[in-house]
């Protein structure tokens, strides 16, 4: 059987997520571009397996490599970051809705146990007041979404 090798763009791939998407894209296969602040801390292993171009996303979207087929895997920002994650995310939803449609990479955008539903009661984790304090920018950047 023969595997196929996907364009895969992972921001954030340095983060504690994005070190295991990042392992499982290589694991694949797949031929992985990764934006990040820091390339430094990426696996010497991984360096010579991926292409790697640094920025930061709170300043820079990397349109030039989010244009095309392929997929988009965001990693990158934390929740605790408030503020600063929300605006991560609604600048990357903002610049890949800027690209036309044919160029545009199917995306994830990896969030916390806060957005899963709570069993049947048609409720997100996110809206329980002791989750909510924390975890809010989950549910404003899936409103985003």
């Amino acid at each position: 059987m023969t595997v196929k090798r996907h364009r895969v763009i992972i921001l954030g791939a340095t983060g504690t997520l994005g070190r295991h998407v990042l392992r499982q894209a290589l694991a694949a296969g797949h031929d992985v571009t990764v934006f990040v602040r820091t390339p430094s801390k990426l696996l010497p292993d991984h360096r010579d397996r991926l292409s790697v171009h640094s920025g930061d996303l709170s300043t820079h979207v990397p349109l030039d490599l989010i244009n095309g087929p392929g997929a988009l895997i965001n990693c990158a920002g934390h929740v605790a970051d408030g503020d600063a994650f929300v605006a991560i995310v609604d600048r990357l939803v903002t610049g890949v809705d800027s690209l036309p449609v044919e160029k545009q990479p199917v995306c994830w955008f990896i969030a916390g146990a806060a957005l899963l539903d709570i069993g049947a009661s048609r409720r997100r984790g996110v809206e329980l007041p002791n989750v909510k304090a924390t975890y809010w920018p989950h549910a404003v950047n899936f409103e985003r979404l």
